[in-house]
């Protein structure tokens, strides 16, 4: 799950690992390959306006590492399950939480935090509706994110999930 991300995850706008992504495939989340896929119009505008900080605001809102922690790199059974926690029962969502500046959780932003850098903006996305073939979607208008904080522990550098 520290792992470069290389799969979007268009359910929740988000990008994530390989193994993850493989976790996501088995709760039928539509995933796409980041630099193999064709990516509409659509889903780039929606890839820009989501992102990994922005899903763990909203899916992870009253998550709290201590109740339940972030699982370890290479523990497959554990990610899954925290996955399923997250999208599917839902343990730690709120809908306010899309409304709201700041996140929610000093925890949710802190494991979030070192995805902050892969943007739909650096990434290499082909839209069907476009002219070139693996076009590089425009930056977003809206000014830059600050640099990440380092994560406090390894285990926050997990992938969203």
């Amino acid at each position: 799950p520290t792992k470069s991300p290389q799969y979007a995850v268009l359910n929740f706008n988000t990008f994530v690992c390989s193994d993850c992504s493989a976790h996501h495939r088995t709760l039928q989340h539509r995933v796409k390959g980041i630099s193999m896929s064709q990516f509409t119009d659509d889903e780039i505008k929606a890839l820009r306006n989501g992102g990994n900080v922005k899903a763990a605001r909203i899916w992870r809102a009253t998550w709290r590492a201590q109740s339940c922690p972030m699982p370890k790199e290479g523990d497959s059974r554990a990610i899954a399950a925290f996955i399923r926690m997250t999208y599917v029962s839902k343990s730690w969502y709120s809908e306010d939480a899309e409304l709201q500046e700041c996140p929610a959780s000093p925890d949710a932003a802190a494991s979030a935090a070192p995805l902050a850098a892969p943007k739909a903006a650096a990434l290499p996305f082909s839209s069907a509706a476009g002219a070139r073939p693996h076009a590089t979607a425009p930056p977003p208008a809206a000014t830059p994110a600050p640099a990440p904080a380092e994560p406090a522990s390894k285990q926050e550098e997990v992938d969203l999930l």
